[in-house]
């Protein structure tokens, strides 16, 4: 929880930092049933440093400490993997399992890189083996000498930052090394100086081919003025260990530049911190410090408030001047509907609903001047606020499901606190997804896990803290991109509490049966969860019993129950870090309190001690709530758009 007095309360340290069941409840090895996975492997040719790279689908899930991968052909042969380095996940700490095996650790000393058999991974975690994969009839070519060939890069017109698609032989993968094109000529600017171009080093981009690549009309070595470059290409493979083959050269490379231009914005509107895709040509990102080349895009013209403030004049030096967020390609970009926080107050072109009219032009920026493009003309509506919320569950919370005996039921879980998380902010402008909004730029986060990673089995907290005026709270949610989760240095400097989400293992804390002198345990859960809890002598659902088995209407309950919990508990953390709970002088300086001062019932808000159990679970008669306050300050800063 945000809030100031949980650390100084002793009643809100017994219901925050809760002393809750700490028995073992890991399902013997024995008794485990192995899940079997599939395997996306798509390697053929092995060269001295490459990586086996294995990515093994359906394991989002699973909870792993290492991984095993075992060689079998005419020898059998086994690694081990635990590090960090080589053991991950393809979206951080979230997704499937991504192995990485380096050939130059065993594999390339046993079979110079030429392999036919199976190759086995299995997962495991403390206790033992957890899931494997099997990938039959593997056959690995291989190849010592990995000089490359490229045929002739056509010369021509091109933009900026341009991908010329050549052809050739042992082009290297990303992981293996690089593929570098060494620049030499004169480049002669249409309105400035020529200069000299000596051994610039370009990658040639890898094509998921060894014989396709791409070669890139790269500003570190030509600049962005428009002109004509004259010169020579040589090719080389650097691999990842260190050694060196030199390919061919190409003694005549010709190729002029052109203009850059911005086509259009694929979006007409959009709300503060919304993800804006340019489409144009010869876009190129920024890399002012290094290469000391860049673009920015100037927008001239006016913007007109919907609130009736005076129109805004852009035209002229009054123009904006604002690098884009990323560039992907020479062809596409990305900006956000931007803001800026200073001093409690936003600004930029995303701070207020508004409309802009008028030009976007690409200014190109090397060391040697500036250079204008081809500007786009139009309008765009800068809409109000919306807070979108990713529930990020780790592969902790599907292991904790485990120990309440419902982990065959997560999709139905995970359903479940979809739609009452977004029930209960269905009348403002928020929207809780569970995958990472692909447009928004900035959207909040909160981590749903299992255990509370400081060991004081905490239900949630909200760690976000985003300093202002020395407070942690963030009153008119002026920060979009909250991370309630993981670990935050502003909420361990000013509270001492590092971690932040939803922990589930702690909710056995409302057990009568394993917490007997706990006031607020209740007979609910025990009824309810009892049936499928190993510590309170159930047995745990199966995969095939639901829907359509003997105990749906129980299973049905249990269901409704975690899953209401955990929303609840995401809603309320979501509540902190959107500025609640609100009081009349948190604008002039932000508050010290973070739960309703007169608890309500059935209110969000409210602290822990007046969310009882039953409430939480939705067990009795009634939807949980924002007091009037509250909602009055959620409508004014998160308001629907017109007509919803």
């Amino acid at each position: 929880m945000n809030n100031v007095f949980v650390l100084k309360s002793i009643s809100l340290f017994i219901l925050f930092f809760l002393i809750g069941c700490t028995a073992d409840t890991e399902t013997p090895d024995d008794e485990r049933i192995i899940q079997t996975v599939d395997i996306e492997f798509d390697q053929k040719f092995v060269v001295p440093s490459s990586v086996l790279t294995f990515r093994l689908r359906g394991t989002d899930r699973i909870d792993i400490k290492g991984a095993k991968v075992k060689f079998i052909s005419s020898t059998e042969y086994e690694q081990t993997v635990t590090s960090k380095e080589n053991l991950k996940r393809v979206n951080g700490d979230h997704g499937d399992v991504i192995i990485e095996l380096p050939v130059e650790e065993g594999f390339w000393a046993r079979t110079s890189g030429n392999y036919n058999g199976i190759i086995e991974v299995t997962l495991f975690d403390g206790i033992g083996d957890l899931a494997i994969g099997t990938l039959n009839n593997i056959f690995l070519e291989g190849v010592s000498d990995v000089t490359p060939f490229v045929d002739t890069v056509p010369g021509g017109t091109y933009f900026v930052n341009e991908s010329i698609e050549v052809q050739g032989a042992n082009f290297l993968r990303p992981e293996e090394g690089t593929t570098w094109a060494t620049v030499s000529g004169r480049f002669t600017p249409e309105s400035n100086s020529s200069f000299d171009v000596a051994q610039v080093k370009i990658p040639v981009v890898w094509n998921e081919s060894r014989k396709s690549a791409n070669f890139f009309v790269d500003p570190k070595a030509f600049g962005v003025q428009l002109g004509r470059f004259s010169g020579q290409l040589s090719f080389q493979n650097e691999l990842r260990t260190g050694e060196v083959f030199v390919g061919n050269q190409q003694a005549d490379f010709q190729f002029e530049i052109q203009q850059s231009l911005l086509a259009k914005f694929a979006e007409s509107s959009g709300s503060r911190g919304q993800r804006i895709d340019l489409i144009g040509r010869g876009f190129v990102g920024e890399n002012l410090s290094d290469d000391r080349y860049g673009m920015v895009l100037i927008f001239e013209g006016t913007f007109e408030f919907n609130d009736g403030t005076p129109t805004l004049d852009l035209t002229g030096s009054k123009a904006i001047r604002r690098p884009p967020d990323s560039v992907t390609s020479d062809q596409s970009a990305v900006i956000s509907v931007w803001y800026d926080v200073s001093q409690g107050e936003l600004s930029g072109i995303g701070a207020k609903p508004g409309l802009f009219k008028g030009t976007v032009t690409p200014l190109l920026i090397d060391e040697r001047g500036e250079q204008l493009g081809f500007g786009w003309t139009g309008e765009f509506r800068v809409l109000p606020t919306k807070q979108m919320v990713f529930i990020k569950y780790l592969p902790g919370f599907s292991k904790a499901l485990e120990k309440y005996g419902i982990s065959n039921v997560e999709f139905e879980i995970r359903k479940k606190i979809l739609s009452t998380t977004n029930r209960d902010y269905k009348s403002v402008n928020v929207e809780f997804v569970e995958e990472p909004p692909s447009r928004f730029i900035d959207f909040a986060t909160i981590e749903v896990g299992g255990p509370d990673p400081t060991g004081m089995n905490k239900f949630g907290y909200d760690n976000t803290c985003n300093v202002q005026e020395d407070k942690c709270k963030d009153t008119d949610n002026l920060y979009l991109a909250d991370y309630l989760g993981g670990l935050n240095s502003n909420s361990a400097a000013e509270y001492n509490t590092l971690y932040g989400g939803v922990f589930i293992e702690s909710f056995d804390y409302f057990s009568q049966q394993l917490t007997p002198t706990n006031k607020d345990a209740s007979p609910d859960f025990d009824r309810i969860l009892g049936p499928f809890m190993r510590d309170l002598g159930g047995d745990p659902v199966l995969g095939t019993e639901y829907p359509g088995g003997d105990r749906d209407i129980e299973i049905g309950a249990a269901i409704n129950l975690v899953s209401a919990v955990i929303a609840n508990t995401v809603t309320h953390e979501v509540g902190h870090s959107l500025g609640l709970t609100f009081t009349a002088q948190d604008r002039l300086r932000a508050s010290t309190v973070f739960h309703n001062q007169r608890p309500c019932d059935w209110c969000i808000m409210n602290s822990g001690s007046n969310r009882p159990f039953e409430q939480r679970g939705e067990l009795v008669e009634g939807i949980p709530i924002f007091n009037a306050l509250n909602q009055e300050y959620l409508n004014e800063i998160l308001p629907l758009p017109s007509g919803l």
